[in-house]
């Protein structure tokens, strides 16, 4: 028996960082993200079958044969770890029956991740789980999803206007995470306002998006980056910084790393009807554009 699988990863706006269980269990947390049609894919096959016998012989297995892999490159900030680990899960528990047991495989995919030592929230586990556009919030429990419907014309407009570009820097999350959360757990009040603030924004912009403001959504988007890059200095870089200042000049309205930061990609929202001169410009300087659509179905199951 065969099972196909996709996982899709994710864009996060405003609020990343928050949704750590060190901040979300204290005081919080709040992420506005989308799910993207960038997948993790894989399939399983359960032993017993002409199909089984051909892939484990060609694939080194006697009997059940599990494979996947990744459409982004290394590193890039889209919750690639955490769409990996859904989609694993989803592979060997091969059912998924409606939007409840998503959120519960989404839950059960981070818990697995703790276990290995994986610092970080959850947002991606959920994005990849439900898809669309989402803002959600963090606290003890399992995380509390709003699966947002702008509509569809308005969404168009604003899909169509992100860019995002892999700078072509691998991110090591883990180290940015584990120098950021050693400063919050020493006390450091300065660090517990900005991730305070960065909570607060994805409300913000929530409302901003909801109300079609996509002139205040740039604005809290560029405060969002802002307030990212004074937690710690291993957030941004020289190289970044360049491509930032560079997506800026070519047509860009705002611009934030994705994910942890320190490299991986950079989304941007470009001014309305400068996407292909900036997403061009970017390239130039050898940044990767990344295209995709949002994904609005979440991890997916098929069998045969």
């Amino acid at each position: 028996m065969k099972y196909r699988a996709q996982a899709p990863l994710r864009v996060d706006f405003a609020g990343g960082w928050s949704d750590v269980p060190a901040f979300a269990q204290a005081e919080g947390g709040a992420v506005l993200n989308a799910a993207i049609s960038i997948y993790a894919k894989g399939y399983i096959i359960w032993g017993g079958g002409w199909q089984a016998g051909i892939a484990g012989r060609l694939l080194g297995a006697e009997k059940n044969v599990v494979r996947y892999e990744l459409d982004a490159p290394a590193g890039a900030g889209l919750g690639a770890s955490a769409a990996q680990t859904l989609l694993w899960l989803t592979l060997v528990k091969t059912t998924i029956a409606n939007v409840s047991e998503r959120r519960e495989l989404a839950e059960r995919a981070w818990r697995v991740e703790q276990e290995l030592g994986i610092l970080g929230g959850k947002q991606d586990h959920y994005a990849s789980a439900v898809g669309g556009i989402s803002y959600m919030r963090f606290g003890s429990g399992p995380a509390e999803v709003e699966e947002l419907k702008p509509g569809f014309p308005f969404t168009d407009g604003f899909e169509r206007r992100l860019v995002l570009v892999y700078t072509g820097r691998r991110r090591l999350s883990s180290d940015i995470h584990e120098a950021v959360w050693g400063r919050y757990r020493s006390g450091d009040t300065v660090v517990a306002g900005r991730l305070a603030r960065l909570r607060d924004i994805a409300g913000e912009m929530r409302n901003a998006l909801m109300a079609h403001d996509l002139d205040a959504f740039a604005e809290l988007m560029a405060e969002n980056w802002a307030c990212q890059q004074k937690l710690h200095a291993s957030v941004t870089n020289a190289e970044v910084n360049a491509l930032v200042a560079l997506a800026l000049r070519s047509g860009a309205q705002a611009v934030k790393a994705t994910g942890a930061g320190g490299g991986g990609c950079l989304l941007c929202l470009a001014r309305d009807g400068q996407e292909e001169v900036l997403r061009a410009r970017l390239a130039q300087a050898g940044a990767q554009p990344l295209t995709f659509t949002f994904d609005w179905f979440g991890v997916h199951l098929t069998k045969g």
